[in-house]
């Protein structure tokens, strides 16, 4: 509704880098709302950044948080997330909605697990892209000092009754340790390739005194 372009750009300039619209009296079907309500409440924990409708299409931006934000493929659905994790000021303000006169909505269920599948792979890249012996590194480990303590139990079992014998789970403890040390290998070729190829961008809003 072009009622709330005014508030929005009053939004903007008290500072903010991106308005979001927030349909707060909906007039859809629960079979639409429900869904709607469980993605963004999951999205705005996942994302660090309150909003409680991340997916409407009305929204204001100020011309350099448009700029920034790389959009292909779903990445619209999270475009508030996305000026946040750049460090742009993100906030919301009710909109007016109406109800749909023509067609049918393609939302529900199965567009809500798309989203958060890809909402994970987002926050994904955006935490260890740069780093991704942390991830690699960590489930390496894990793998590692799992089948190391299942080994070091059938050890002392051996030491107190002088018998072994070969088990499944002896077999997928080696098995763990092998898959661990494999991650942590990816980790550390994936770090050196991104260390190698690494290039940090910054977003500036001001220079002060610089030549």
């Amino acid at each position: 509704d072009p009622e709330a372009i005014p508030s929005m750009l009053d939004k903007l300039n008290e500072g903010w880098d991106l308005v979001s619209g927030w349909k707060k009296k909906r007039y859809d079907p629960i079979t639409f709302t429900a869904p709607s309500k469980l993605w963004n409440l999951i999205t705005s924990i996942l994302a660090g950044v309150k909003l409680h409708d991340f997916n409407c299409g009305f929204k204001a931006y100020k011309a350099e948080a448009a700029k920034s934000l790389e959009i292909y493929g779903d990445r619209h659905r999270y475009l508030p997330a996305l000026a946040h994790w750049d460090g742009f000021k993100v906030t919301e303000i009710p909109v007016p909605h109406h109800a749909r006169k023509f067609g049918k909505s393609k939302y529900g269920f199965s567009k809500f697990f798309h989203g958060i599948f890809d909402m994970l792979t987002l926050l994904f890249l955006k935490r260890y892209l740069k780093s991704p012996l942390h991830f690699f590194g960590m489930i390496g480990f894990f793998a590692i000092i799992l089948g190391a303590g299942v080994l070091g139990y059938f050890g002392i079992e051996w030491i107190i009754t002088q018998q072994m014998r070969i088990r499944p789970l002896m077999l997928l403890s080696v098995g763990s340790i092998i898959v661990g040390i494999q991650f942590l290998s990816f980790g550390f070729l994936a770090e050196m390739i991104t260390h190698q190829f690494r290039n940090d961008e910054y977003k500036i809003r001001n220079r002060i005194n610089c030549e």
